[in-house]
C-alpha cells in the first residue's frame, strides 16, 4: 500500500495535478464517548477499535485516489483539553501534571504515556470475615482499589457495594442502600455496585456534574444516581430531520484486565477484585494538588476555572458485602483515609497501543 500511494503521489506531482490529502485521521481511546448522529464516536473506543477505524479510513482514502493521509496522532498529549472536560480541570494551569483519562483530546495517540504508580505508601486494611483485604493506591491517571475475598463472590446470590468518601466526612450519603440500615463510616460521594447484571459507578445527587451539581450534602437516604452527561443537544439537520439529545452512560464500568489497556475499569484475579477509576470521573479537579470540585452555585454555562474547589483530606473506601436483595449484611470493611503527597513531576513509561500493531500490518 505504501508503494502504491507513493507511486500515485509522484505521478500526480509530475502531471501538475492538485493533490488532496486527508489530515487529522484517527479516533481517541478513552472512557468518555461523544457520539455524532452518523454513529461515529469522539472517544469510547478500545485500542483495537481505534486501529480498525484507522485502517478502514486509510483503505477508503486509497480507494478514492487521494494523495495520502496524516494520522492524528503519534502520541497522547496530557496538555490537551476539550469542551467536555476543560471546565472541570481546576486550576487549569496544573492539568498538565496529570492524565485526564476521560478527555478524548488527550488520548488520540498510537503511543501511550502511562504514569508509573505513585511512591506514596498504599493504605491497606485487613479483615477476618469474607472480605480479607482492601488496598488503595494511585498514579497520575487513576485511583486503584483492590478488594480481596476469602472466596470469589457469587453475584447471582450476592452483591458488593463499594463506597468512596472523597472529601468532607460530614457530607455525602451516610447509607449504602435505602434497603439496609447499614451506615458508612463517613458521607459517600460515590458508590460502586457489582452484581449479577452489571457493574456501575453511581454518584451522590448533590455531586452529579451531569446535572450541574458540584457539591455533596449530608443525607441518609441511601440514594445514588447514574452519571449521564449530555453529549449532544437537540438539533435539526439541514433537511429538517430532528435529532434527539444524546447522553453518555458514564456510570458503565468496563470489564477486563489493565495490561496493555487504557479502557477497562475492573477485573477478577482469582478472589482478588482489581478496580481503577479515572480521577476526573471522581470529580477531582486536580489530583496532583488533591483538589476536588466543591461548588454549590448550580452554574450551568461554565468557563475555565469558574467552579470552586477544596482540598480533600483523603479518600475513605468502604466495602459492603451483602445478599443480592440488599437485605442482609455479610461483611463490611473500611479503610482509613488514603492520602498522598502533591506532585509536580510524574514518572511515566511509553507503550505502543494495540492500534499501532493493527496499522503496522496494513503498512507492511
Amino acid at each position: 500500500m505504501k508503494r502504491q500511494l507513493l507511486k500515485i503521489t509522484l505521478q500526480t506531482i509530475l502531471a501538475g495535478i492538485c493533490l488532496i490529502m486527508v489530515v487529522l485521521l484517527s479516533g481517541p481511546v478513552f472512557y468518555w464517548q461523544d457520539q455524532s448522529p452518523d454513529g461515529l464516536n469522539h472517544g469510547g473506543l478500545t485500542e483495537e477499535q481505534q486501529g480498525q477505524g484507522i485502517v478502514r479510513m486509510m483503505q477508503a482514502i486509497e480507494r478514492e485516489g487521494y494523495a495520502g493521509a496524516l494520522i492524528f496522532e503519534w502520541m497522547d498529549e496530557w496538555a490537551k483539553k476539550t469542551w467536555s472536560t476543560e471546565p472541570y480541570m481546576i486550576p487549569y494551569e496544573r492539568h498538565v501534571f496529570w492524565h485526564n483519562a476521560i478527555d478524548p483530546e488527550q488520548n488520540y495517540g498510537l503511543l501511550s504515556y502511562e504514569p508509573e504508580m505513585a511512591a506514596d505508601q498504599p493504605v491497606v486494611v485487613k479483615g477476618e470475615g469474607s472480605i480479607r483485604r482492601i488496598a488503595v493506591r494511585h498514579d497520575a491517571a487513576f485511583l486503584y482499589v483492590d478488594v480481596e475475598f476469602a472466596a470469589q463472590p457469587d453475584f447471582s446470590k450476592e452483591k458488593l457495594l463499594i463506597g468512596l468518601d472523597t472529601y468532607d466526612r460530614g457530607r455525602g450519603e451516610m447509607k449504602f442502600s435505602p434497603h439496609m440500615n447499614v451506615s458508612a463510616p463517613g458521607g459517600l460521594e460515590f458508590l460502586l455496585e457489582f452484581d449479577a447484571q452489571d457493574s456501575r459507578l453511581l454518584v451522590h445527587p448533590g455531586y452529579n456534574t451531569a446535572k450541574s451539581r458540584y457539591s455533596s450534602f449530608a443525607s441518609s437516604q441511601g440514594v445514588f444516581e447514574e452519571i449521564r452527561p449530555l453529549i449532544h443537544e437537540v438539533r435539526v439537520s439541514k433537511d429538517g430531520t430532528p435529532i434527539a439529545a444524546q447522553y453518555e452512560d458514564a456510570s458503565r464500568l468496563n470489564y477486563g484486565d489493565f495490561k496493555a489497556n487504557s479502557y477497562n475499569h475492573w477485573y477478577w484475579e482469582a478472589s482478588l477484585l482489581h478496580i481503577r477509576l479515572p480521577w476526573a470521573r471522581l470529580n477531582f479537579s486536580d489530583p496532583s494538588s488533591l483538589m476536588v470540585l466543591d461548588d454549590n452555585s448550580g452554574a450551568e454555562e461554565l468557563v475555565r476555572d469558574q467552579l470552586k474547589t477544596t482540598r480533600t483530606e483523603g479518600i475513605v473506601v468502604s466495602a459492603l458485602y451483602c445478599d443480592a436483595a440488599e437485605q442482609q449484611k455479610i461483611d463490611l470493611l473500611s479503610t482509613s483515609a488514603y492520602n498522598w503527597q502533591p506532585w509536580e513531576v510524574t514518572a511515566y513509561r511509553e507503550r505502543l497501543k494495540q492500534s499501532y500493531y493493527i496499522l503496522q500490518e496494513l503498512l507492511r
